[in-house]
């Protein structure tokens, strides 16, 4: 199939155009996602930087819960050999999700070995529904994560759009001068 400049040439079958949408879709997401971290203040020199369903505290703890539904890569030697030994691990971890089988390899001496440089963001910035960022003074996303049931995302994440439009018509005085917060999780409950 060649590649469609714009939206108008697309064509041909549901498949063909369902295809173009989602290499589109995951383009505009890398961009969003390298645009978050930067107004964020993180640094962008890390190999590999994902978002946490748990924050320990230090960004490069490996203690820390990943969430591979919010990351950034850089583009090196160190990120392909990371992902090529990420999906040659599921073989070892066979039934277990990505994000189960990178909670297992993130202590691999073969990460030291390659010198892959991994942060954790902080979920004070980058919250989710297991561990909500406390201030929306701070918070860049807010990850739907640690839920189970599509009627219970979609509540919780109406909730969560009612809180930020709410705290986005405060008057910027009392946007700085108060800590505004999630109602989040309701219908969302983690259960470790």
């Amino acid at each position: 199939m060649r590649a469609a400049a714009t939206q108008g040439e697309v064509g041909g079958s549901n498949s063909e155009r369902w295809l173009w949408r989602w290499q589109h879709k995951m383009w505009l997401r890398a961009v969003v996602v390298s645009m978050v971290l930067r107004s964020s203040g993180e640094d962008l020199v890390e190999d590999f930087q994902i978002a946490c369903d748990h924050f320990s505290g230090s960004s490069y703890a490996l203690e820390n819960n990943p969430n591979g539904g919010f990351n950034f890569v850089r583009s090196n030697n160190r990120s392909i050999e990371f992902y090529k030994f990420w999906y040659s691990s599921r073989e070892v971890y066979p039934g277990y999700h990505d994000q189960d089988v990178l909670n297992r390899i993130k202590y691999d001496s073969f990460l030291v070995d390659i010198e892959l440089k991994m942060q954790f963001l902080n979920t004070a910035n980058f919250g989710g529904f297991c561990e909500p960022s406390k201030d929306l003074n701070q918070v860049c996303t807010m990850h739907a994560n640690c839920c189970f049931g599509l009627g219970n995302k979609l509540h919780d994440l109406k909730v969560a759009l009612e809180d930020w439009k709410l705290y986005m018509s405060l008057p910027p005085i009392l946007k700085r001068s108060s800590i505004s917060s999630w109602r989040v999780p309701q219908n969302c409950r983690y259960i470790a």
